[in-house]
Parts: structure tokens; sequence; C-alpha cells
């Protein structure tokens, strides 16, 4: 069973597989479990941490996604995402807003990034309109962004 390379897979016992196109294909984020990873490849930190994140295991998601902006600190999405994992635990506002200002350093031009951005301010009681402002000039769909449901918008 091969998905990514520089990964080796086990599958849970019980459960079903997929076919897809001639391969066996198991639903990442309930099904494997990740046993090895290269230490190099940082695309898989960033795929065992979104996985992480779904299943709602916060922590070791951070892990995750600390070491692969140790390995790419200039990858702004992964700055977003461990922003966006610290907004999940609630009482890591500030750490999510330095995740948040970094990741609009190096993109400004992704609404997901200063929508997540307004709402760890909202917690901070500063500067959130700004942020959300921001976002809405880039796509006027967050309009409605409610800070009070927050959704995961990158997996």
């Amino acid at each position: 069973m091969i998905l990514l390379p520089n990964i080796l897979y086990e599958a849970i016992p019980y459960q079903s597989y997929k076919l897809i196109n001639n391969k066996e294909i198991l639903p990442f984020e309930k099904v494997w479990i990740v046993n090895y990873i290269n230490p190099d490849f940082t695309p898989a930190y960033i795929v065992r941490g979104d996985a992480y994140f779904t299943n709602k295991d916060y922590i070791e998601a951070l892990q995750d996604y600390t070491t692969a902006i140790e390995q790419q600190p200039n990858n702004a999405e992964i700055y977003y995402k461990r922003g966006l994992t610290y907004n999940y635990l609630k009482d890591f506002y500030p750490t999510a807003i330095n995740d948040f200002k970094q990741a609009t350093d190096l993109n400004n031009n992704i609404a997901n990034f200063w929508a997540e951005y307004s709402y760890a301010l909202k917690f901070s009681h500063y500067g959130a309109d700004e942020m959300l402002a921001k976002a809405i000039a880039i796509n006027p769909q967050y309009k409605n962004f409610n800070h009070t449901e927050q959704e995961v918008s990158y997996l």
C-alpha cells in the first residue's frame, strides 16, 4: 500500500479498502497509522499533522507542523495550519496570533490566513476587525465569517 513516498503505513484490522487507479487506498485520517517518516521529507510531516488535526489530536499535530516549519521556515501554509491548531486549543491564542502573523507576512493574499488571524485576535481584543476586513477584500465570501463558529477550511 503506497499513498505517499517515504511513508510506511500499517492498516488497522477490519477496515475496508478502496481501489483507486488499481491501487488499494484507505482513508488516511481514519485507517492508517504512520510508522516511519523520512526525517528530511517535509510533506510527510504536513500530511501526518493534517491527519492528527482531523482526529483532534492537536498536540501531535503541533509537533509535526513545528518540525515542518523547522525544515521549511518560509512556508506560509504550515504557519497557518499550526496557528489554526493553536486556535482549536483555545488557551493558545497569543501563539496562534504569532503564527498567523508569520503566515500573512509570507503570503498576504490568502483570505483564510486573514480570517483565522482575525478569529485569534478577537480573543485578545486587538485588531480582529482589521484582519477580517483584509480577508473580505481578498475574498468577499468572508463577509459572513462567524468568529464563534470556527470551521476547518484547509482540509
